[in-house]
């Protein structure tokens, strides 16, 4: 499923964005939502310090609640050292 964005870019981001889809044979709007996608990726990697990390077992406790009346909420992260 995908929705629709208009955004704004700098001349020089959307002349780079047309050279590479020239370049690469692939629609300026389906690299964009890549390059965003990326993006957002990293921004989310970045919410946690390198010493952070949600554990397997709380993730898995989390997932088991699922679709229950007493579903807990995300786990958060917790220091490591």
């Amino acid at each position: 499923m995908t929705e629709k964005a208009s955004v704004q870019v700098p001349q020089e981001v959307w002349q780079r964005l047309q050279t590479l889809s020239r370049k690469h044979q692939r629609d300026i709007g389906e690299m964009a939502a890549e390059a965003l996608s990326d993006y957002l990726d990293e921004l989310e990697k970045d919410q946690f310090g390198a010493d952070e990390a949600v554990s397997n077992d709380s993730v898995i406790r989390w997932l088991e609640t699922w679709g229950t009346e007493d579903e807990l909420p995300p786990p958060k992260a917790e220091r490591h050292s």
